[in-house]
């Protein structure tokens, strides 16, 4: 079953879009499309209101745009520019200044006083070399953290499903070699964290 064709007055879209740009042209295309759409849907409603009006087809901005472009429609408004536009305090040319590990980390002093409030005294060094970017001194204070500060725990970790395993501190020689991961996933789905540190 086919659709039943869309009619649209040729004339009538065409004092449309002239009425749209009798200011000019306008700052973009679309904008065009949508105020043409209005007059001619109001023109429409309009002779709806008149005695043995015919039924009526309400039209909308990509009908207005389609037709516009197949009948060769002369238009004054050009094609805007593609994409976001850009804010005065972003020109086009400036450069992205990409921040240190360091600058990145000031961002977090709440989280790591936050740390130190929940650590004990001893682990502090850690946190604060992790504060000054180190990843190694990062992963020793999470993997306390799991561990309820003990070394030992850490050693003997049998969380293999954490990504931080093959990386945490304190291991046996045994373990560089990772020959005791299983060949089973491991089923931890999330580790505990030290509280809500947002």
């Amino acid at each position: 079953m086919s659709k039943e064709p869309f009619i649209v007055d040729r004339t009538l879209l065409e004092a449309s879009i002239k009425d749209a740009e009798k200011d000019g042209p306008l700052t973009n295309l679309s904008e065009l499309w949508r105020r043409s759409c209005a007059f001619y849907n109001e023109q429409l409603a309009y002779l709806a209101k008149q005695p043995n009006a015919p039924t009526i087809q309400f039209v909308t901005p990509s009908v207005i745009s389609l037709r516009a472009k197949i009948w060769n429609i002369q238009i004054l408004t050009v094609a805007g520019a593609k994409g976001r536009k850009r804010s005065p305090s972003n020109p086009p040319n400036t450069p992205k200044v990409k921040l240190g590990r360091k600058e990145r980390l000031k961002g977090f002093a709440g989280n790591f006083a936050k740390m130190r409030r929940l650590m004990p005294k001893k682990f502090h060094k850690f946190i604060d070399r992790a504060e000054k970017g180190s990843i190694k001194e990062a992963v020793r204070v999470k993997c306390l953290d799991c561990s309820h500060f003990e070394k030992k725990e850490i050693a003997h970790c049998k969380v293999k499903g954490c990504a931080l395993f093959p990386y945490r501190p304190y291991q046996n020689s045994s373990d560089v070699g990772l020959k005791e991961i299983e060949e089973k996933p491991s089923k931890l789905t999330s580790l505990p964290v030290l509280g809500n540190l947002q």
